[in-house]
């Protein structure tokens, strides 16, 4: 807390409401919340000159902690090879180094005359009726015919078709692709990367950092931690400033839903 005193009188200040797992000390607040302080902490500062006090008050959130993102995935960016996946003979698909958005290595397509290649594949376990975000990235400056594609679930059912394709310099530099899929009835998703059946496909296209996650279903209100101003004068000056925090962090709106006509 930073205060000065225009008469350079000496202050002192003083904690008069303070959460139990804050300290006040040298005019600085700190602490670690526990899950058990989940919630908004009033918090009640005093300055005084001996003759003078003045207050500040304001509110503390405390969230539950982040929860990270789990990726489904099993070998997302070909790090260790095929593990995780099950990738078509032939030679046309295989993990190469010669790029990669992730680490070393990304899954390569690739042939010198028309064919049709087969789908890699991989089955990933989901929750049905769930939201996930799904994300991949797409390299394709060398593809020069034919279409390559990405799908989910070789499309059982209407609502959960998700399907990606790729003609000659759709992706010319590593570009990523995301989306949200909801499983509907299914408690498997299947990635399928392959060609279209017309066995047109010739160049290489690289695929990698796969990435699918679930969406949380709960958002959480936004949360007021400023302390308003309830008192005005005749002839003077009122001012307040809003602040308020949010859990996703998402973006938030302020607006005045009933303001007297004398203030902005």
């Amino acid at each position: 807390m930073e205060a000065v005193d225009p008469d350079a009188d000496s202050l002192t200040v003083i904690g008069t409401t303070i959460p139990s797992w804050l300290s006040f000390s040298d005019r600085v607040l700190s602490g670690t919340p526990t899950a058990l302080d989940e919630g908004v902490h009033s918090v009640h500062l005093s300055v005084t000159d001996g003759s003078v006090t003045v207050d500040q008050e304001f509110n503390i959130a405390v969230f539950p902690a982040l929860v990270v993102p789990v990726n489904l995935i099993v070998n997302p960016s070909f790090e260790s090879g095929t593990t995780g996946w099950n990738v078509p003979g032939g030679g046309w698909v295989s993990v190469s180094t010669d790029t990669s958005t992730n680490g070393i290595s990304s899954l390569r397509l690739s042939s010198e005359s028309n064919v049709l290649i087969s789908a890699t594949t991989q089955e990933v376990p989901v929750t049905s009726n769930t939201n996930y975000e799904l994300s991949f990235w797409v390299l394709n400056a060398a593809q020069t015919s034919g279409t390559a594609v990405f799908d989910l679930s070789d499309k059982p059912t209407a609502q959960t078709e998700t399907q990606q394709t790729f003609s000659p310099g759709t992706a010319s530099v590593w570009t990523r692709y995301s989306g949200i899929w909801n499983s509907g009835s299914e408690t498997v998703m299947k990635i399928r990367i392959f060609t279209t059946p017309s066995a047109d496909f010739s160049g290489t296209i690289y695929f990698d950092e796969f990435s699918l996650s679930e969406i949380s279903a709960e958002n959480a209100a936004p949360v007021i931690t400023s302390v308003a101003g309830s008192t005005a004068y005749l002839d003077q000056w009122y001012r307040t400033t809003v602040v308020a925090v949010d859990e996703e962090e998402s973006p938030l709106v302020f607006s005045g839903v009933s303001i007297p006509d004398w203030l902005d």
